[in-house]
Formats: C-alpha cells, structure tokens, sequence
C-alpha cells in the first residue's frame, strides 16, 4: 500500500513508533508509532546476563532493554562489566534502539475515527496477550475511550516504557486503583504515545496506545506538489493563532520538497514530535537546533514519512503534520 493510503510511517523516529492512512489504513495495513526510536531497546538488546559488551551502551544501559535484558534480571550490577558497556543498574541494560513494546508499522491498528475502543477484551489480558491480541498496538484519535478488562489483581495495567512506571501516565492513573475482575478506562486528550504493560508480565504483555489529532490527517492534509518550496508558516503565521489561521499547518508534500518556517524562535521553538513530547531524532528538530530570535526553519524532505512538529513554548496552539509522499 502506498504512502497516499498509509501515511503514518517512521520517518526520523519517528520513526520509532514512533512515523504513521489515518482514515484509510485497515487493521491490516496501519500505520507505525511517532516515535520508535525512543522506545527502550528491542529484542536483541541484553541477554540474561544483563547485557554484554556488545549489549547496553557505555554509559552502562539505561531503562528499558527487552524482557530478558532490560527488567530487574537483567542489567544489574551483577551482569556484565558496567565499564564496559553492559550491565548498569537496576532498570536494565538494553542493546540499542528499537520498536517501543515491538509496536511498528506492520502490527499497528488504525482505530481513528472510532470514539471508543476495547483494547482488551475479556479473557484476553493475560499472558498470552502478545501473541493473541492483534490490536495491541494501535492509533486512536484524540478523545477516544479505550478499554482494558481483566483480572487487575494477576495482571495489574500500568503506563511506561517497560519495566519502568510512568506514574503520570493517564493509564497508570487509571489503573493503579483496580484490582480483580474489572474493567480500565481511559479516554486520551492529549496526541502523543502511551505505552503500557502488566506490571507483573511486562515481556508478555504490553502494547502502545498513539493518539493523534483528528484535525491532521491524510485526508485534511493540503497536498503541494511539484517539489521546490513551500511555506508552512508565513512571516507573521509562526504565533499563538497558528492552528487557528495557518492552512498549511496539516500539509502534504512530494518528496525532494524543501519546508520552511518563518518566525522568532526565541519566542516559539520548534521542535518536531508529537506535542507535548519533542522527538529530539525528528529531521525537524535537527534543522531547528539552535536556531533564535527572528529567522528561518528550513529542510529538504527526502524520505516518505509522516512528520508532526510543534511550538515547544505553546504546543497546545501550535502543532502540525507534514506528510511526505512519493510523487
């Protein structure tokens, strides 16, 4: 399927998860997380030992690793030589970046446009979950209700890139409190990636929830075509009104096309990534590095992809999605 009716694919990091038709991709044919690469290692990073020599990094691992690398058998000082790049600490070594809770674009399930979802059903959050449930990974639209069930006492839900809890993850604020038999929801304000595991399985059971903004999708997205360059804020558009005013926020473009934004990026730093969350490998964040005062922005996209970016200062108002297409 081609990048018109798939277009959330990583680009960057976006790569990981991570970048990915809203609208038009089936189950079968999803688009990938926003933002992979920050997910914490992947199924060949560590081993039992806690990472190696080739596994972990130098500063000894960090959070994450895999279920036999990165959790509290793994990566500790036990393991490995933390001089040399394995073991770590605690939290786990891990050997490099990868699919965060191997969510990519071939097992993500586009769910935009629903207004509720049932992530698990009865029966189906248990240890079996990764390989059972298809629709462990998936791509909702803001303010859609998603729903686990299951018995919360053996399999207790929780927020976070595995092992580690993020305690301010809507989904661990929702389901720390249930035990036993029961259901958690959690309706999703807010775009960005929500991964989540049962804290008592995490390599068994874990998936990623990405919410986007209906707003900014394939079928919004004004296509300019042609190559060459194209504005997407103005001199005078790059402020507090941009999502109100600027058509081009939502854009779609060929590939080889250069984008540009004009403004003072002293008073709006732009950052690429899926607001609140600046993804510091996005080709939109490289190009605005560094970058103050009145000035512009500007990149050659070459590779077909989905990039969102945002206004650091005011994400809420100022955010966006290029779409980059093969032409």
């Amino acid at each position: 399927m081609g990048l018109r009716n798939m277009m959330f694919v990583a680009g960057a990091s976006v790569a990981a998860l991570s970048l990915a038709a809203l609208g038009a991709c089936s189950e079968d044919s999803a688009p990938p997380l926003q933002n992979p690469t920050s997910a914490s290692g992947n199924q060949g990073g560590g081993n039992n030992n806690g990472g190696n020599n080739n596994g972990g990094n130098n500063n000894g691992g960090n959070n994450g690793g895999n279920n036999n690398g990165g959790n509290n058998n793994g990566g500790n000082n036990s393991g490995g030589d933390p001089t040399q790049g394995g073991g770590g600490s605690g939290e786990g070594g891990q050997g490099g970046s990868g699919p965060l809770h191997g969510c990519d674009t071939g097992n993500t399930v586009d769910l935009t446009g629903e207004t509720t979802v049932v992530l698990a059903d009865t029966g189906e959050w248990n240890t079996s979950f990764n390989g059972n449930v298809e629709r462990k990974c998936i791509v909702v639209d803001e303010g859609t209700s998603v729903t686990w069930a299951g018995n919360f006492t053996d399999h207790p839900l929780r927020g976070g890139a595995e092992p580690v809890i993020d305690n301010g993850s809507p989904i661990t604020v929702a389901g720390e409190p249930v035990t036993g038999d029961g259901t958690v929801e959690v309706t999703f304000e807010d775009e960005g990636d929500y991964p989540y595991f049962c804290n008592a399985h995490p390599g068994l059971m874990n998936g990623v929830v990405v919410v986007v903004d209906p707003g900014c999708i394939e079928n919004t997205a004004v296509y300019v075509g042609g190559g060459g360059t194209v504005t997407v804020a103005a001199s005078g558009e790059w402020n507090t009104a941009f999502n109100n005013n600027v058509v081009n926020r939502c854009l779609m473009v060929d590939t080889g096309t250069t984008v540009e934004w004009v403004g003072n990026f002293t008073n709006h730093p732009l950052v690429g990534g899926d607001q609140p969350i600046a993804d510091g490998g996005s080709p939109i964040s490289i190009a605005a590095d560094g970058v103050m005062g009145a000035a512009t922005v500007s990149l050659m996209l070459s590779a077909t992809g989905q990039f969102p970016y945002f206004c650091d200062k005011h994400p809420s108002s100022m955010s966006g999605r290029i779409f980059v297409v093969d032409p």
